[in-house]
């Protein structure tokens, strides 16, 4: 017998959903009747049609030097979207936590420590060994700061300062452009190659990310490209918003009787194999 299971749309749904930019859905335009003037205590004085846009992913153009392409990215709609209100009828809140995510990123052919610095004279603390051409990851705030050591803590590569506005920090030994890089540069192609290669990817990863910031205005944390997801997400364009999912799998609302829970033994010539087949 086939079932229909209905769930809604909750707030944890909705910030999956903007975490993965790669889920392709239709854009469809749905007729809702809307409040336009609510009291405090829910009543409505007055009822209007619209129709309400649902949230989808927007095709961008991109360039990384072999000429355009083009990818899918989450757009930020207005926040009066999420509550199938009019457009610039609500207005965001900023909340007073203001944390926020902070990738840093070792561009250098060496292993490199990223210390967190208190900055009132503490000693710094471990966060990360980053590898060669590799990244670590910390939750931090607005005005934190951070440097790449050595490995053996001789040595201060560089150093950030986190602003509201970033949320990659690179530290790239090959950036300055001068004879000297590109000798270097040269040299790591020649005698290590995957290393070069991994410099590579994360110059087209941070030039996709520039490019994708200048549409969504957010920083892309993962590594561009990335493998889309494996399984399908849910849109989740609204609060409330609801879908209905028919399966053929058996729902219980209770156990069934206790003889029916015991394990089946085999026949005499038959196999557990074969029993549960």
């Amino acid at each position: 017998m086939s079932r229909f299971l209905r769930f809604s749309i909750s707030l944890l749904n909705t910030f999956v959903l903007l975490s993965l930019p790669q889920i392709s859905f239709s854009l469809q335009d749905v007729a809702e009747e809307t409040c336009i003037l609510e009291e405090s205590d829910g009543t409505c004085h007055g009822v209007a049609s619209q129709k309400v846009k649902l949230l989808t992913l927007a095709p961008m153009t991109y360039d990384l030097g072999k000429g355009e392409e083009t990818y899918h990215a989450y757009i930020t709609p207005d926040i009066s979207a999420f509550y199938k209100k009019f457009k610039g009828s609500l207005e965001i809140i900023a909340p007073k936590f203001n944390g926020q995510a902070a990738k840093f990123i070792n561009m250098s052919p060496e292993i490199l420590k990223l210390m967190w610095d208190p900055g009132n004279g503490d000693a710094p603390a471990l966060i990360a060994e980053t590898n060669p051409f590799t990244a670590a990851g910390a939750g931090t705030f607005p005005g934190h700061q951070f440097f790449f050591v050595s490995d053996d803590n001789e040595k201060i590569r560089y150093r950030f300062v986190v602003d509201s506005s970033t949320n990659i920090y690179v530290y790239d030994s090959y950036a300055s452009p001068n004879e000297e890089n590109e000798i270097r540069l040269k040299e790591l192609k020649k005698t290590a190659a995957n290393y070069y290669r991994w410099y590579r990817l994360w110059k087209d990863s941070l030039l996709f990310s520039w490019q994708y910031k200048q549409v969504t205005g957010r920083d892309y944390l993962s590594r561009f490209p990335r493998d889309p997801p494996m399984h399908h997400m849910w849109a989740a364009d609204y609060f409330g918003q609801t879908h209905v999912v028919q399966t053929n799998e058996t729902h219980f609302s209770s156990l069934p009787p206790e003889p029916m829970l015991q394990r089946e033994l085999p026949h005499e010539g038959e196999t557990d194999k074969q029993v549960c087949k």
